[in-house]
């Protein structure tokens, strides 16, 4: 069997920090859940690791066009 692309989820932000060290990669920050609590990932192989943390989205994207 071949594995494509596994995701887990990491129960604290200080495991995901210690897989990711363990597995020399970087933590990303991905997004945004719907309730706005941002998304942090760690990618080796084909592995992915997330964790929800209570860190929140400062709110809304406001782009101003400067030729308006």
């Amino acid at each position: 069997m071949t594995t494509y692309f596994e995701v887990h989820q990491a129960a604290t932000m200080t495991e995901l920090r210690e897989w990711a060290t363990t597995h020399d990669v970087a933590l990303t920050r991905g997004g945004y859940t719907l309730d706005g609590h941002v998304i942090y990932s760690a990618t080796c192989g084909p592995v992915t690791i997330v964790v929800v943390s209570s860190e929140r989205d400062p709110g809304p994207i406001v782009w101003r066009s400067p030729f308006e």
